[in-house]
């Protein structure tokens, strides 16, 4: 981006000291210069669990609930898309739920994803993901390797 920018200004500069011919002298020159910002996202991941504590009770209730489980630091000029991926063992769950806090996906298969709109600014926003994962029912009480991988794409 500071390329580009550097680059225009060299142009502007030196179209503006080439010499105006004396047929054009006295009107004034028009330069129009177009720049397009390309869309980017950086993101940080400040907090998501290496394990998934799967108890008795949770088993009886047929789920696990994960509150605030990855928190995002966000960086982006555009909208920009989340996407997950299931990591785990396919036996272990029937779907994952995942809420970013402005949408929600089920991952039944392998993938979801969630179109996150541009926040206003590009300022670093925080984004709180939380999970709910439907288990299997040949489940068994345990702790596990957590089971979602998170990127994050501009649009």
């Amino acid at each position: 981006m500071k390329r580009l920018i550097k680059n225009i200004l060299i142009t502007v500069a030196m179209v503006s000291m080439v010499g105006v011919s004396p047929a054009f002298a006295g009107s004034g020159a028009k330069v129009e210069v177009y720049a397009r910002v390309m869309p980017m996202v950086s993101v940080q991941v400040v907090n998501q669990p290496s394990v998934l504590n799967i108890t008795p009770s949770d088993i009886e209730k047929g789920y696990v609930e994960v509150p605030a489980a990855t928190v995002l630091t966000v960086k982006t000029n555009s909208a920009y898309v989340i996407y997950f991926e299931r990591v785990a063992d396919d036996r272990l769950f029937e779907e994952i739920e995942v809420d970013t806090g402005t949408a929600t996906t089920s991952i039944v298969t392998s993938q979801g994803m969630v179109y996150e709109p541009y926040p206003g600014s590009v300022h670093p926003s925080t984004k709180t993901i939380s999970y709910r994962f439907y288990l299997a029912e040949s489940v068994e009480p345990g702790v596990y390797p957590w089971p979602v991988q998170v990127g994050v794409e501009a649009n």
